[in-house]
């Protein structure tokens, strides 16, 4: 397994080359890059220059890339709603900005694109899944091509997870599985979620949450302070084998240390701290 970081959880700002260099210097293997798009100059993942940064400094302070993560998907952006849209030309930016996110991730040497619903683009019904389902089918072989895992993120159970993945019946389709938001913002048992997934999770997001009010990212704590039960989500993650990347996104913004402290908690629950 290894151990991952978001941005936005550094103490330095979102597209600086210096997340890179904080996420080494706090001892992780790699970092989880927050594309706040679709504008190409917004990151500089999106562009080739951006990207030889990118993979320069990651190779000079000895950290991967793990994973291109879609932020604005659920933000927020011009195209509304995203692949959840009703308006077809909306699905099609969408659909275009995930194919420029594979193509970054591959150029990056990233093993994940993580694709969040949430917001705006909340899977809530049949129609939307069925959308999303389309949308990936429509990726997913490019991905496979380049060796990146589409990682995606729901508020869904797991039967609509299930559904969802069946749909698109791709191995380079995934589902990232995130036990703060399942216990704290939906009310279920996030170790007898990750039991019944099994192989289908392809990246786990470490996160505490305290029950809202307030909302996220407000209620957003260090590990072990909020509601999840980690010691049975860490025993769930290893009845099922899970040895992918576990990215930490813990409270932003917060002082190197801090960080250290979550990653060795995170490392003592998985047995990684050897």
């Amino acid at each position: 397994m290894r151990f991952g970081v978001l941005e936005s959880s550094l103490p330095s700002a979102n597209g600086s080359l210096d997340t890179i260099r904080d996420a080494a210097a706090a001892g992780f293997d790699g970092i989880a890059l927050q594309l706040d798009g679709p504008d190409p100059s917004a990151h500089p993942a999106w562009h080739p220059g951006g990207r030889a940064d990118i993979r320069r400094t990651a190779a000079d302070a000895g950290v991967a890339v793990a994973s291109v993560s879609l932020g604005f998907f659920w933000q927020g952006w011009d195209a509304g709603a995203g692949l959840c849209a009703d308006d077809a030309d909306d699905r099609d930016r969408a659909r275009e900005a995930l194919s420029r996110a594979v193509d970054a991730a591959a150029a990056l040497g990233a093993d994940l694109v993580t694709v969040p619903f949430f917001g705006v683009n909340e899977i809530t019904n049949e129609t939307r899944r069925e959308r999303v389902a389309e949308a990936m089918r429509a990726v997913a072989g490019a991905a496979e091509i380049a060796g990146v895992t589409l990682t995606v993120e729901t508020s869904l159970p797991v039967e609509g997870n299930v559904a969802l993945l069946d749909a698109v019946d791709s191995p380079a389709v995934a589902l990232c599985h995130d036990a703060a938001n399942t216990e704290a913002l939906y009310g279920r048992d996030a170790a007898a979620e990750i039991r019944a997934l099994g192989d289908r999770i392809g990246e786990v997001h470490v996160k505490d949450f305290l029950v809202p009010p307030p909302d996220p990212p407000a209620n957003n704590v260090h590990l072990g302070e909020g509601t999840v039960d980690f010691e049975a989500v860490a025993a769930a993650l290893s009845a099922v084998g899970n040895d992918g990347w576990y990215v930490l996104e813990t409270p932003f913004d917060a002082p190197i240390a801090e960080t250290e402290r979550d990653l060795a908690f995170t490392k003592r629950l998985l047995g990684a701290d050897a």
